[in-house]
């Protein structure tokens, strides 16, 4: 049982990690585009989706109090 919750914890956080990843890769790309175009709103909203994958990747890993002896 504990064994199958953490494969599938793992699989979990290797999809969000992923998911994340990419969505960072668009910003950079918007980003480099809005740069490049002096395009500052562009830029701005770019600062924008950083911050809230920060905050998303803050709240997405609760792992420091998980407690593997609470499973059993």
């Amino acid at each position: 049982m504990i064994l199958s919750f953490n494969l599938t914890m793992i699989y979990l956080m290797k999809n969000i990690t992923m998911n994340i990843e990419n969505k960072i890769k668009d910003v950079i790309d918007i980003l480099e585009d809005a740069i490049s175009f002096e395009d500052w709103k562009g830029v701005e909203n770019a600062r924008k989706e950083l911050t809230f994958l920060f905050e998303e990747i803050e709240s997405s890993f609760p792992m420091d109090e998980f407690d593997d002896e609470d499973l059993d």
